[in-house]
């Protein structure tokens, strides 16, 4: 039981809890008074012996909660079960930071830019427009090739917009840059920065005489900066047509992939779009996706997905479309599940949980009686929130043959608990002990279930456990949404802006559906 001074700073903590400031000081008075916490990405851990700092936090339905560390002594990362680690220093947010600190904190992150804490700290040097940070983050664009998503190239773009541009290339003159690797350096740096249009020609016309094996790298670390993401000079209409003419006549055929894949596919008609799912090459495919999905044709996407031989294609129309899928098109994508594509098999459950009714549990039930590890995870979180009766006798009989493992088990736990079958009470009595000895995560699970079967269960407090800890799986996010739904029936109103966020993420829930249409 918290006590009164640690219970009001977490209330203020949860009450702003887009601000990291409360959420520090409350995770410094936990720790020292002994509270269990959730690790969160920039906590310093130690695993036996050893020292390190964590890089991120990955909830899936098989870990629900898989910490990976960088250890100090020899920059190794291995990812650790929460039960095995002790939080020795919480994160402090980059806000919190004198600027020594955090031209410290910069150097130190220089080697994990892309994650969570990397990011932090370049946007908070971005926000302070930190002039000693343009030769630390210059180098960076190495990292852009690799990252995955865009995230990290459009943080250093922020902290190179930050200042002007004429001190960016003056601190670019007195970098040490060996001469094969200056294109590779400048050109995306000057994307991010320039201002006007002699430089956006500069850029094209270097970039147009480059060897197409170092064209390709320096457009993939620009991104979308050649078409006015970064800087202004690349925004206007010259130079824009200028790129879609590149990547339509470039001699390159590589260079006119990279092109388009990076940055092209914004500029062209919706009919090129179209005939751009017909290539051959997987990742044009996947531009196009994407950018009908952008512009709101997502129904044109996903018309597609019975095409696309690519499962990595699917997958990511699968994470980001709207929905819901048409149940015909995720029995399909659930039969590629079964045989060369198993990968789709929990994105496609994912999706599935925006239905309810017998038919689609009808899908889900052989997932439930076959599956395995995750998809066995994602299964029977579904069978939850489908609102079928018929699937509570599968997830029954899975939960009592034997074969899960603990997080397995909370899972079809709760999902008797969601769909009110008579065995749900009995289960939740049974293995309650065991939830509970997993740590946090079983302990949220717990409060969870109670809240579920009717018991005395204070649904502020569960909410608030997601609030200092945001959820980023959707086994945490829908119980998150399971509280809120319980204090906004309540007439709890403090909880309707936290909910709106969790309603507008995707899946789009059945089960939530009417909570997310009351809060608009």
């Amino acid at each position: 039981m918290m006590d009164a001074e640690l219970l009001r700073q977490r209330r203020a903590a949860e009450v702003a809890f887009d601000d990291p400031k409360p959420l520090y000081r409350f995770r410094v008075a936990a720790l020292l008074a002994g509270e269990p916490l959730r690790c969160v990405p920039g906590d310093r851990v130690q695993v036996g012996d050893e020292e390190g700092r964590v890089l991120r936090v990955e909830e899936s339905f098989e870990h629900p909660e898989l910490v990976s560390v960088r250890f100090f002594s020899d920059e190794r990362i291995e990812r650790v079960d929460p039960s095995a680690l002790k939080i020795v220093a919480p994160h402090r947010p980059g806000v919190l930071l004198g600027e020594d600190e955090l031209a410290a904190r910069l150097e130190e992150e220089l080697q994990d830019a892309a994650e969570p804490r990397g990011l932090e700290t370049l946007a908070e040097a971005a926000r302070r427009r930190v002039k000693d940070a343009i030769p630390l983050v210059v180098p960076l664009f190495e990292q852009v090739e690799t990252a995955s998503g865009d995230a990290l190239r459009r943080a250093l773009t922020q902290v190179l917009r930050s200042r002007p541009h004429g001190e960016v290339e003056v601190a670019f003159r007195h970098l040490e840059v060996h001469p094969a690797d200056e294109d590779l350096l400048e050109l995306p740096v000057l994307c991010a920065t320039a201002t006007d249009a002699d430089h956006a020609k500069e850029v094209l016309d270097r970039l147009e005489a480059l060897p197409p094996e170092i064209a390709v790298r320096v457009i993939r670390r620009a991104g979308k900066g050649l078409i006015g993401a970064g800087g202004p000079a690349f925004a206007s209409a010259a130079a824009r047509e200028r790129v879609a003419s590149l990547a339509r006549e470039h001699p390159s055929r590589e260079v006119r992939i990279a092109l388009f894949v990076a940055a092209a596919a914004a500029l062209v008609q919706e009919e090129e779009l179209l005939a751009a799912l017909g290539s051959d090459t997987p990742s044009v495919r996947g531009a196009a996706l994407a950018e009908l999905t952008r512009r709101g044709r997502g129904d044109a996407a996903l018309a597609h997905l019975a095409h696309e031989a690519d499962a990595g294609n699917v997958a990511r129309v699968l994470a980001e479309a709207p929905g819901p899928v048409p149940l015909a098109q995720l029995a399909r994508l659930l039969e590629r599940a079964g045989g060369e594509a198993p990968e789709l098999l929990v994105p496609t459950l994912l999706r599935l949980a925006e239905h309810s009714g017998e038919e689609a549990g009808e899908l889900l039930a052989p997932w439930i009686r076959d599956g395995r590890g995750e998809g066995l995870g994602a299964a029977l979180w579904c069978a939850g929130l489908l609102s079928a009766p018929s699937v509570g006798a599968e997830v029954l009989a899975r939960l009592c043959d034997g074969s899960l493992g603990p997080a397995a088990r909370g899972l079809a736990v709760e999902a008797l608990a969601r769909l009110g079958h008579e065995a749900a009470a009995g289960a939740c009595d049974a293995w309650g002990s065991e939830f509970l000895a997993q740590g946090t995560w079983g302990e949220e699970l717990v409060d969870s279930l109670g809240l579920l079967l009717g018991q005395r269960v204070d649904a502020g407090e569960l909410l608030g456990r997601y609030l200092v800890a945001d959820p980023s799986g959707p086994a945490r996010r829908a119980r998150a949404l399971d509280a809120a739904a319980a204090l906004l029936d309540a007439g709890e109103v403090g909880a309707a802006s936290f909910a709106k966020r969790l309603c507008r993420a995707r899946p789009s829930l059945a089960r939530f559906r009417a909570l997310a249409d009351a809060l608009g």
